[in-house]
């Protein structure tokens, strides 16, 4: 079997077997240099998703060391056993033809790492030229930081590299996590309009006796290679330095804790929610309870905590308002319950999102003219025979007036609400309106999402969810 593939070469393996071959380039023996090489990572779609799957698996991985360990030219400061990623693998990266994750190099006295700036991603929050903007404002502290698009075209990669000092893999690692808090606080403080920034690309975790025998291996954090590299390598090779045993730079404002999940998955957990946000909660708990109601949805009861989470997340959207293409203001509870399960599992909020609780709190700030309702129709996602998107969905778009933000300014300054702002809280300035399923012209009665709809409206879970 022949491959062919521009700037490849054939080389015999075996019995009529062709494999590829690629030219060496200086930026392949620089990556070589900074990331691990024992392992890579691979591209997988799944569900629509990309995600970085192991070229190996960690059993396999330890048995091929601890075999090709006794080969001549093994370095056993190299952690690799003589593996690394093939040229061509590079050369398909760079020409957009693969792609290829790595992680840190786990004992190369400098190694490579990913900043990861999201937008428009899980929470549809941000924007393009909010990445780009943070990514500059970075460079205002790093200023030959290099810098390239994301794969998505929403979101931007910044790849420094890291000094270690003679610090082992793990020490190396949790310099990496005291990196991203401090990039999530930064962006908290600018009030950045990003949707997350984390650090990828940590070290592997490599045991070995004291013979040089692998024990156990704990992987790192997959980052994507620079798609860039071969073709900015100049820029690349320039970018910025941070030696792990010198400070990160001064924040540009007040230092923000942002809230962060204790577990989780994806790259989406744990937004910027500040203390000082986060602060406000026992004063609009005692709020909820100077107003004196008791709201439930059959068995789902309103807590004081659940009133208080809902006021500090709408007030978050609120002046964070979700804008993916021509869909603005758009606030989907699924965006809502994202944040809410992170402030829950960092212990900020009592119990996970529950969209009957929401439901009921929505309802009762509509009933009393304190939302700001742009649009109060919604449709939900239809699919055809075959499973593929008909009709795309649409959410209510609204959000909290600014009578009541005003309202809250005024709770968390009494701590809770005095009689002047529970008085104020009944002349609710917007409207009462109730979330409709949108009717389309000249549409079918019979069409299965409108049966759904009279069904669902009928016990409330419909526009629960929808809207």
């Amino acid at each position: 079997m022949t491959i062919q593939n521009t700037g490849m070469t054939g080389g015999r393996v075996g019995s009529g077997v062709r494999r590829r071959r690629a030219a060496k380039t200086p930026a392949m023996q620089w990556l070589r240099e900074r990331t691990f090489q024992g392992v890579h990572g691979l591209e997988k779609i799944e569900n629509g998703q990309r995600k970085a799957i192991p070229s190996m698996r960690i059993d396999t991985y330890i048995d091929r060391r601890n075999r090709v360990r006794y080969l001549s030219g093994f370095d056993r400061n190299k952690q690799e056993g003589g593996f690394q990623v093939a040229n061509y693998k590079y050369r398909d990266h760079f020409d957009r033809q693969g792609t290829i994750y790595f992680f840190a190099h786990p004992t190369a006295p400098l190694v490579l790492v990913l900043l990861d700036i999201d937008a428009l991603k899980a929470l549809g929050l941000g924007s393009p030229a909010g990445a780009l903007a943070f990514a500059k404002h970075l460079k205002t502290f790093w200023p030959d930081l290099y810098t390239e698009p994301s794969t998505g075209g929403s979101g931007v990669h910044g790849y420094l590299v890291i000094e270690r000092a003679g610090r082992t893999a793990e020490e190396v690692n949790a310099f990496l996590k005291e990196l991203q808090n401090w990039l999530r606080a930064e962006a908290a403080i600018i009030n950045a309009d990003i949707e997350a920034v984390e650090v990828k690309g940590a070290c592997p975790v490599i045991a070995t006796t004291s013979a040089g025998k692998v024990e156990a291996v704990r992987y790192g954090t997959f980052a994507k290679v620079p798609r860039q590299a071969d073709e900015r390598f100049e820029e690349l090779v320039a970018t910025t330095v941070l030696v792990i045993d010198k400070p990160l730079p001064a924040h540009s404002g007040p230092v923000v804790k942002v809230v962060q999940p204790k577990g989780g998955s994806g790259s989406w957990d744990g937004r910027f929610v500040s203390d000082v946000e986060v602060a406000a909660i026992p004063a609009y708990e005692q709020f909820y309870r100077n107003l004196g109601v008791d709201l439930r949805d059959k068995r789902y009861i309103v807590s004081a905590n659940d009133f208080a989470v809902f006021c500090v997340l709408l007030r978050w959207f609120t002046a964070r308002p979700v804008k993916t293409g021509k869909k603005k203001d758009t606030l989907p509870a699924r965006k809502v319950q994202g944040l809410w399960n992170s402030l829950y599992e960092a212990g900020t909020a009592e119990r996970p999102f529950n969209c009957h609780r929401f439901k009921v709190i929505r309802d009762y700030l509509s009933r009393n003219k304190h939302i700001d309702w742009i649009d109060y129709h919604y449709q939900w996602t239809t699919y055809d025979a075959v499973g593929q998107v008909a009709t795309e969905g649409v959410a209510c778009k609204w959000r909290l007036t600014g009578h009541f933000n005003e309202l809250l300014d005024r709770v968390c300054q009494t701590g809770g609400g005095d009689f002047v702002v529970i008085q104020e809280f009944k002349k609710g300035r917007g409207e009462h309106r109730t979330p409709t399923p949108l009717l389309l012209k000249q549409v079918d009665p019979t069409a299965s999402w409108i049966i759904r709809a009279v069904e669902r409206v009928e016990d409330h879970e419909y526009y629960s969810l929808a809207a």
